[in-house]
């Protein structure tokens, strides 16, 4: 059985661990059913340095979701619930997103909007942007419709990353079926997951992505690359 293409589009949540902890995965769930990748600071394996994890997967999503809250006082529950502007890593979490320039969504939970929006304390990069109010049942499907969209669009290769032309080109022979096949790395991508392969053998080389690297051939057409004209392939890491 072919295994599925891992969705490029991620996107962090950030939220207020503790009380608010299931109904952050219940938002994972959701996004991942659109087929997107979701990440939790509760997904970081114990041993693994907290800080390192929470920057290295900030630079690495889409979007940022960002879980508002009010605070709670209940004696009964045993981790103090505070508002989510009360925990220094979601201000954190923000400011990388918008240094990086990546979308930001304020997700409200039990917020409203006109409490969201007087609240001076939320930074004001959070309260510029439109608000998602996860109890209204049609605007959050709304969202959760954007997220397929985007998917959708990372699948057939609407890449957000520059492409880097190599010269001179990576030269490289495989031997295929028992026969050599001479080709050149000429471009690849700035995340390193994607790359144009110059080839005139364009069957043997598609036959030993698929069997031994697990790529996936997205074009086959000619590019200018350095000012040359080049016959081949474009390729994408599954």
């Amino acid at each position: 059985m072919k295994k599925p293409s891992r969705s490029k589009y991620k996107i962090f949540i950030s939220y207020p661990r503790g009380f608010y902890n299931f109904d952050a995965a219940k938002i994972q769930e959701d996004a991942e059913k659109c087929g997107a990748r979701a990440f939790l600071d509760s997904l970081i394996p114990f041993g693994k340095d907290f800080e390192k994890e929470i920057l290295d997967n900030i630079m690495d999503c889409d979007a940022l979701w960002v879980m508002i809250t009010p605070p709670i006082a209940d004696m009964r529950i045993l981790e103090p619930a505070l508002a989510s502007m009360d925990r220094p890593y979601i201000k954190l979490e923000t400011g990388v997103a918008w240094c990086r320039g990546i979308c930001i969504i304020p997700l409200l939970n039990g917020v409203s909007q006109k409490e969201f929006a007087g609240d001076e304390r939320i930074p004001l990069v959070i309260r510029a942007k439109r608000a998602v109010d996860w109890a209204n049942k049609e605007e959050y499907q709304q969202l959760l419709h954007s997220v397929r969209e985007k998917v959708r669009a990372a699948r057939n290769n609407h890449r957000h990353t520059k492409r880097i032309a190599i010269n001179p080109a990576i030269h490289i022979v495989y031997k295929y079926r028992g026969k050599r096949t001479a080709a050149s790395i000429a471009e690849i991508s700035e995340d390193g997951q994607g790359c144009f392969i110059n080839t005139d053998e364009k069957l043997a080389v598609r036959g030993i992505l698929k069997s031994s690297l697990r790529a996936k051939i997205m074009h086959n057409h000619a590019r200018v690359i350095g000012g040359r004209k080049l016959k081949g392939l474009g390729v994408e890491v599954c």
